[in-house]
């Protein structure tokens, strides 16, 4: 009888361990975000607050259901598409971290089609985002870690029906990139920008051969651009490419 005590207590111990542990998420973003949570099989710990069209004054529009969240939920910012305004970015970022957030992510802003993307009447290049990415990243808030998405499905490749919005495949991968970046149980994250944990990540660097054909299979924006992953170990340590 003791020992089955003793069983139902450690179970009850454990339940109580793994709720304790439970990290819920919220994913704030546009309408990319709205393609992957139509997409993906998630559960209650994941709290969508996207819209198609959503920029950086959305953030401040909907404030007020940020500020009813847990302080322990981990945040993931992914608006800027419609958006690349890097001051008004980090405007959102910083005040999230003014909350009382502590694990906040900027996702980046993740690649287009060049090609695909002007045939459906967009504008955005590649090259926008990557300012775009850059500047925010040089400017990240103390407690603002970045994941580094774009250069995930630049090197991943991407499946797209517009040259902007994502099929199946890419939002699942994009999805699984981020949840492996920041396990759950709000364990502390793989990969940190400012930390020297990052030193054996690789980036992606662009790079213009002439020689390469324009028709690569992963070739992003179909100009001749290949990109390179160089283990981070070959850069001054603290410094990003």
């Amino acid at each position: 009888m003791i020992r089955f005590l003793f069983f139902i207590s450690v179970i009850a111990l454990s339940m109580l361990s793994i709720t304790a542990n439970a990290s819920n998420y919220c994913f704030i973003g546009d309408s990319r975000f709205v393609g992957m949570r139509q997409t993906v099989s998630t559960d209650e710990n994941i709290i969508w607050m996207a819209e198609i069209g959503a920029d950086q004054s959305w953030y401040w529009t909907n404030r007020g259901s940020i500020t009813d969240l847990d302080r322990s939920t981990i945040i993931v910012y992914e608006l800027g598409v419609n958006d690349l305004d890097s001051t008004r970015c980090l405007e959102a970022l910083n005040d999230l971290q003014e909350l009382g957030f502590t694990l906040i992510y900027f996702t980046s802003v993740t690649p287009v089609d060049e090609y695909m993307i002007s045939k459906y009447g967009y504008t955005r290049t590649n090259s926008e985002i990557e300012k775009f990415n850059e500047e925010v990243r040089n400017d990240l808030p103390s407690n603002v870690d970045t994941m580094y998405c774009y250069e995930y499905l630049v090197q991943s490749g991407i499946e797209t029906e517009d040259g902007l919005h994502y099929e199946s495949r890419t939002y699942h991968d994009w999805f699984n990139n981020i949840m492996n970046i920041q396990p759950p149980g709000g364990e502390a994250p793989r990969l940190k920008e400012n930390s020297s944990g990052i030193s054996k990540f690789a980036t992606v660097v662009p790079a213009r051969i002439s020689r390469f054909p324009c028709s690569q299979a992963y070739s992003i924006d179909r100009t001749n651009k290949v990109f390179l992953w160089i283990p981070m170990e070959y850069f001054p340590r603290g410094r990003m490419a």
